[in-house]
């Protein structure tokens, strides 16, 4: 390797340029992968374009995109003592935006002590952001799923899972045209790479240790406002967020669609809020919530988790045809979509007008009787249906494993029986007269009666008549 092909910036004590193959110990690990993935970012385009894209970097054709590893830098609070895993940069004609990169391999978490130290660096070298990655989820790449106490002005700090990583690359390898079949060919065997289990890359597979006193706790009727219940509350509460996000890339892995969060602005704008609000949900009503979009779906997927009922239920609301009169008609509608679907704990709701108490059945009685799901009071139509699955998971809700593997069972299967069949009522445009039949002369060949001049002409002379006569 010549010295031209590891010129550093001039910021930098030392460092090299990051290596689809690095050379290291078996054992380096996070080294390893994250060299894998700075030099899967250099070279493959359309996947550092995505990626750095999520945190509002553009990478643009002409874009000058650099990646190191094992950076060490000249201007060291720590006396050379910290060394991040990564540096990024990427370079817009003038303007410079670069990141130091933090990273976690296996079941190593961030460190928030070590992240503090990072930031010190940054703010003595103008670096713009930190960037860290782990087993670790978080909702959004602005969420971060370590507390930060304060982050100085002009900084910011990100977060990507490795699962996240991973599946952003297999949605480009079967989304994107490439240009060039060098690239394509790399983006494969990135893939190739990081799906090896001895990478050390993980899903999110169990709740946080606490998970089981906490189910416990609720289901014996006790509260959850003890001072000793905060810590072990926020940690049920965040780990929730880890698997909510997990389970949005399971699906778009599955689905080849990006599915996402769906989080009030107030929510995707500071997760402290969002951490706070849910803790107090929990504490009033033993609930964890979540809401998903699918794209081109009839509406949001919404997730709700009852402690005290042991329950999963997950389901969409559609609203129903209005160019249908009758109760009747408007369900036989929402059944035909659901004709095919297996109808083992699925209950549709419907909703009706002027304060009719809510009806509902289980959809496999419905498919017998449609009269059943209709309310006593006659002539009245529902106004929207709520489709739900309601899993009873007994014994296996308390389990921090076997809640997840509920979780990841019901989300599925609902999508699969009831999401993916339901189309949202879209009312018919407006129709135009039919043409007027007519052989006179006087008609256009559109149909359009011709204007009279003579008649405009009186019309005409009329008014001014009026006018100069002062009326």
């Amino acid at each position: 390797m010549s010295s031209k092909d590891n010129h550093l910036p001039d910021y930098l004590e030392s460092g090299e340029r990051a290596r689809l193959i690095p050379v290291g110990k078996i054992t380096q690990r996070e080294n390893r992968a994250t060299s894998v993935l700075l030099a899967g970012m250099s070279a493959i385009q359309p996947f550092s374009k995505t990626l750095l894209g999520e945190i509002g970097q553009l990478v643009r054709s002409r874009s000058k995109l650099k990646c190191y590893s094992q950076v060490v830098f000249k201007h060291d609070p720590g006396k050379g003592k910290i060394r991040p895993d990564g540096l990024i940069e990427v370079q817009n004609g003038k303007r410079i935006w670069r990141s130091i990169v933090e990273s976690k391999i296996g079941r190593e978490v961030l460190d928030a002590e070590q992240i503090q130290a990072y930031i010190q660096i940054a703010k003595a070298n103008g670096i713009d952001s930190i960037i860290t990655i782990s087993n670790q989820f978080a909702s959004l790449p602005t969420h971060h799923p370590v507390k930060i106490d304060r982050l100085p002005k002009g900084i910011s700090i990100y977060h990507w899972s490795w699962a996240h990583v991973l599946t952003t690359a297999i949605i480009k390898l079967e989304s994107e045209e490439f240009d060039s079949t060098d690239q394509r060919y790399l983006l494969n065997e990135f893939i190739r790479y990081f799906e090896h289990s001895s990478t050390g890359v993980e899903r999110f597979t169990q709740m946080n240790s606490e998970w089981k006193d906490i189910v416990t706790q609720v289901q014996q009727g006790a509260g959850l406002s003890r001072r000793t219940d905060q810590d072990k509350v926020m940690n049920t509460v965040a780990s929730w967020h880890q698997e909510t996000r997990d389970l949005c890339l399971y699906l778009t892995e599955s689905l080849k669609q990006k599915v996402r969060p769906r989080l009030p602005s107030k929510h995707m704008a500071d997760p402290g809020l969002r951490l706070r609000d849910e803790i107090k949900l929990l504490k009033e009503t033993s609930h964890l919530r979540f809401t998903l979009t699918v794209p081109d779906a009839a509406d949001d997927i919404s997730i709700i988790v009852d402690l005290r009922g042991r329950t999963i239920t997950v389901s969409m609301d559609i609203d129903a045809p209005k160019d249908r009169k009758t109760a009747k008609a408007r369900i036989n509608w929402l059944l035909r979509q659901l004709r095919s679907s297996k109808p083992e704990d699925i209950i549709i709701f419907a909703y009706w007008p002027n304060r009719t108490q809510t009806t509902s059945e289980k959809l496999e009685k419905l498919k017998e009787n449609p009269e059943l799901l209709e309310p006593p009071a006659p002539n009245l139509a529902p106004r929207k249906f709520s489709v739900k699955l309601i899993h009873h998971a007994a014994g296996k809700f308390s389990g921090r494993r076997t809640f997840i593997e509920a979780i990841e069972e019901c989300v599925p299967h609902f999508y699969r029986e009831v999401g993916q069949r339901l189309r949202a009522w879209v009312p018919m445009p407006p129709k135009s007269p039919p043409e007027p039949r007519s052989n006179s002369s006087d008609t256009l060949a559109s149909g359009t009666p011709k204007r009279n001049p003579s008649s405009t002409t009186i019309a005409s002379t009329a008014g001014m008549e009026d006018i100069n006569s002062g009326g």
